[in-house]
């Protein structure tokens, strides 16, 4: 016999909510329970780690893509189990992206955005940055910026720099230098436009010093007669497990004078577009993280469930995204209490609630999540006697 609960209220109440002491004595405890629930999450985590490399990240020439332009800005600091939510953003502006091979042995690749080419080469498990062309400008570069450099994890970092001279307008000559540090600082999930949420995403987030000198072409270099330009760009790429291209590109360009921001654009990558080019090995991994799921596994390889022989309770959640639920199907090997938590990522507790279940009975509780605050990460802490599970979902 099943045995449904309906979690939906908020316990642990005082006798007089309204006080001092007894708002301070819920925080505390809310930080309590949510602490030991991280621990708990952190120690969970299996050993499966998305890493950036060649074969699933490397430019293919031949490939096309829609490049979108959305209205976002990305506030998430750095560090794992991150949100990024572009769900109902529409699209300003539609581009074409096109990458194509420029030699024989597809060491040099180009990448046309509208009216401009953006130069790549390719050595060894490095991309550089060699510089670009169009109508207005070109800038050529004599040391090239290391784009990406493989294999790429969390908390990778690679710094370089860039040089690059050419001209601006056909009456200024442009000399560029740059110096670039690039992190791989946050890890998380990220929801499209287009409402499909992708796991397993690696923010790539570069950060670029930037001086332009500008000197009439009629004017000698000595002459010391060049105007010069100081910018700082944050540039963040989102990758996903199983899509080649990032799926989000974001870019802020600040002044380096006043740090006052000058412009900010964020691009987007339809998953669903990307999923239909011939890649057979991103496809093959986006199959092993759908396979994961079907066998109740979160795709970062933390299992959905808890089946230790020795463990007092056998369970398995079920997030219904149409209801806004979260169900967990559980039995007990003996007579006992269980008790469930719901608490956010800043330790503040939305449920808690103990019920007595009995040996070889199956049980299933449901949280209703429709109505908490965020879309982010929450937590269920479940704790059997001396054992606590604790497992994560996102709103």
């Amino acid at each position: 016999m099943l045995h449904p609960i309906k979690i939906t209220k908020i316990t642990c109440e005082p006798t007089n909510p309204n006080s001092k002491f007894a708002k301070t004595i819920i925080i505390m405890l809310n930080r309590v329970v949510f602490i030991a629930f991280c621990i708990l999450t952190a120690n969970a985590l299996g050993a499966r780690v998305f890493t950036l490399d060649r074969e699933h990240n490397g430019l293919r020439p031949g490939d096309s893509m829609k490049l979108r332009q959305i209205e976002f800005v990305d506030t998430v600091s750095a560090g794992e189990y991150r949100i990024w939510d572009l769900s109902g953003l529409e699209s300003r502006r539609v581009h074409r992206l096109t990458i194509s091979s420029l030699s024989a042995d597809e060491d040099t690749l180009s990448c046309v955005v509208d009216r401009t080419r953006y130069i790549f080469s390719v050595s060894g498990d490095t991309i550089k940055y060699e510089g670009f062309e169009n109508n207005l400008s070109d800038i050529k570069a004599d040391r090239a910026e290391n784009v990406l450099i493989f294999p790429i994890q969390l908390n990778n970092i690679f710094t370089c720099e860039f040089s690059g001279s050419g001209r601006y307008a056909d009456h200024l000559r442009q000399q560029m230098k740059t110096q670039c540090r690039s992190c791989a600082d946050a890890s998380g999930t990220l929801i499209t436009p287009e409402g499909d949420t992708i796991p397993n995403v690696l923010r790539l987030r570069t950060v670029r010093n930037i001086r332009d000198r500008y000197i009439p072409l009629n004017v000698a270099e000595r002459e010391n007669r060049a105007d010069s330009v100081s910018l700082r760009e944050i540039n963040s790429r989102f990758y996903a497990e199983g899509y080649r291209y990032p799926l989000l590109i974001c870019s802020s360009i600040y002044s380096g004078d006043d740090g006052k921001l000058i412009s900010s654009k964020a691009y987007s990558l339809s998953s669903t577009e990307m999923a239909s080019l011939d890649d057979p090995v991103n496809d093959e991994a986006r199959r092993e993280i759908s396979d994961l799921a079907k066998n109740g596994q979160n795709p970062d390889g933390r299992d959905n469930g808890n089946h230790s022989e020795t463990s007092k309770i056998d369970y398995t959640l079920r997030q219904d995204k149409s209801t806004a639920t979260m169900t967990i199907d559980f039995t007990v090997t003996e007579n006992t209490a269980v008790a469930f938590v719901l608490a956010d990522i800043y330790g503040i507790v939305y449920s808690s609630e103990t019920h007595n279940a009995a040996a070889g009975e199956s049980y299933s509780v449901t949280f209703d999540y429709g109505k908490l605050p965020y879309s982010a990460a929450y937590g269920i802490n479940i704790t059997v006697g001396q054992e606590v599970h604790s497992e994560k979902f996102y709103r």
